[in-house]
């Protein structure tokens, strides 16, 4: 239930950068929203980055809304 769950604040750095399934090459993202870090039912919220020729194969699972943020990091 909602009333289980509460809001929290948590430091973007102390979250890992993992590799996950079907992500080859240095496809990283970090799980910032999921059921598992927020107790969320309905939303899966990641960051992700791509090193070159790093790529995340198609999978079978249905995803209604996608958003994809970008920003690109100038040296």
């Amino acid at each position: 239930m909602a009333a289980d769950r509460k809001a929290f604040i948590r430091n973007i750095a102390e979250v890992p950068w993992l590799e996950f399934p079907n992500h080859f090459g240095g496809a990283l993202s970090k799980p910032l929203v999921t059921p598992e870090t927020a107790g969320s039912k309905h939303l899966d919220y990641r960051i992700s980055m791509y090193q070159p020729k790093a790529y995340v194969e198609n999978t079978a699972i249905r995803c209604r809304n996608r958003f994809i943020t970008s920003s690109k990091a100038r040296a």
